[in-house]
């Protein structure tokens, strides 16, 4: 009886199935996607690399371009060795199509990376994210109003 568990041959033919033009190595125990994803019509391409190694979750880095740090040189969201922090540990199982998890979770990433950067906002999920009152203050500021001016009647 099947575990329902997928194996990486399964998840390179997925990948390659969607991403014809990326390139994946398969080895015994690895699998290493490469490919380019674009957040959206306006952003900019990125070249991501995706490893997962047998029984752990996968790992995300940014290959080209580099990510940029903000003045202070951190970035948002990310993991000690640098990947991208896309879930928790317990998010994501072998059960799952890396490329109907992993990969629009990493272009998810991407998007909330270049709002980062346009606005200083971190306004994806998960730890470092902006509290609810700093988004809403973000994205629907309080209306500017003009204090009203006193008319003259002349007889000022």
């Amino acid at each position: 009886m099947s575990s329902g568990r997928l194996n990486l041959g399964q998840q390179a033919l997925a990948l390659k199935s969607v991403y014809p033009d990326s390139s994946v190595r398969l080895g015994p125990n690895r699998l290493v996607w490469r490919g380019r994803l674009k957040p959206s019509a306006f952003s900019r391409e990125y070249t991501v690399e995706i490893s997962l190694r047998v029984g752990q979750n996968p790992v995300v880095n940014v290959v080209h371009p580099q990510l940029e740090p903000n003045a202070q040189g951190l970035l948002p969201h990310i993991w000690d060795d640098g990947s991208l922090c896309l879930n928790t540990a317990r998010q994501w199982s072998s059960k799952m199509h890396l490329v109907d998890t992993t990969l629009p979770w990493a272009s998810e990433w991407l998007l909330h990376y270049e709002m980062w950067k346009g606005v200083g906002l971190w306004l994806g999920d998960g730890p470092g994210a902006e509290s609810k009152e700093a988004q809403s203050a973000l994205l629907h500021p309080a209306p500017h109003i003009e204090p009203k001016q006193q008319r003259s009647n002349g007889f000022n």
